[in-house]
């Protein structure tokens, strides 16, 4: 089979390109770049609509890089924009297709806002910058959903020793300096890396339609994600940087770490499914060790 990934160049997508490439199916990258992932041919927007005909499925990856720069009015509007527009683009093309392809577009959990009690995809989601963010991004893909499936993957924080914040967290534990960031009641909705790349191999090659919750299913809050963190590398949790700090350091970008989901992932929990690292433990062990 074919798939297009749009915006397949960042971390996320060269995952993807090397999951369905070793599995035998052809990839397509599409960015604005230009640039190519490691397994996967370059291709501009402007060939977007040829490259879509016939293909299984699009995934759609494509926006700005929310931990990049302090969140200022300009870059909040660049960050929605960014994504509106590129699904918006992907859409059009789809629908021009003779034989149209599936459309999974990438979402993320903080769809729901800050919640504590555990949230299926049936929930109605939040009311902050990146809910609402999220809430556009969503409605913009869905609109496909009149010609094609569409699945919406909402998804946490994905786990990796080279990449996101778990280098950046297990650096600082190693320092003695590791515990949580604000009250650390929050939750972490997070995902092994293998994990996620085989929900969205799962997505693209089922019949997955509607939002899923890309999570483990065994959510944790910053507290006890940075206590199992501590016992993996054999170092204590007790660094704590309060909320109110970190607001004026960074300013409205602390959303991403003082807010968390308590994701449960009910429908793609399912009988096709299996999670390899469905607890934390495990997770952390096999990617930083015992």
């Amino acid at each position: 089979m074919r798939f297009v990934l749009v915006g397949g160049s960042g971390y996320l997508g060269t995952l993807l390109s090397e999951r369905f490439t070793a599995d035998g199916h052809q990839v397509v990258n599409i960015s604005r770049s230009g640039q190519g992932t490691r397994t996967a041919q370059g291709f501009t927007y402007g060939h977007l609509q040829p490259q879509c005909e016939g293909a299984a499925a699009v995934i759609n990856l494509a926006g700005s890089n929310l931990g990049r720069g302090r969140w200022t009015a300009e870059r909040r509007h660049e960050h929605i924009t960014s994504r509106v527009e590129s699904t918006k683009l992907v859409v059009n093309a789809i629908s021009q297709c003779t034989i149209k392809p599936a459309l999974i577009n990438v979402s993320g959990s903080h769809y729901y806002g800050n919640t504590l009690v555990p949230t299926n995809e049936a929930m109605g989601h939040g009311q902050s910058f990146l809910a609402n963010l999220c809430v556009q991004w969503e409605a913009e893909a869905m609109k496909a959903n009149a010609f094609t499936r569409v699945a919406i993957m909402r998804v946490g924080m994905i786990l990796d020793s080279s990449y996101g914040a778990l280098p950046a967290m297990a650096k600082t534990m190693r320092l003695f300096l590791g515990g949580p960031m604000g009250k650390g009641t929050q939750f972490i909705p997070w995902i092994h890396k293998t994990d996620a790349v085989e929900a969205f191999m799962w997505a693209a090659t089922s019949d997955a339609f509607g939002p899923y919750n890309i999570a483990a299913p065994q959510s944790v809050t910053f507290r006890e994600f940075t206590a199992t963190l501590g016992r993996v590398l054999h170092r204590p949790s007790w660094f704590r940087i309060p909320e109110l700090p970190l607001r004026m350091m960074i300013g409205r970008m602390a959303e991403l770490m003082v807010e968390g989901q308590n994701l449960v992932p009910m429908r793609l929990n399912n009988p096709h499914f299996s999670f390899r690292y469905p607890a934390l433990q495990d997770a952390l062990t096999n990617l930083l060790g015992s």
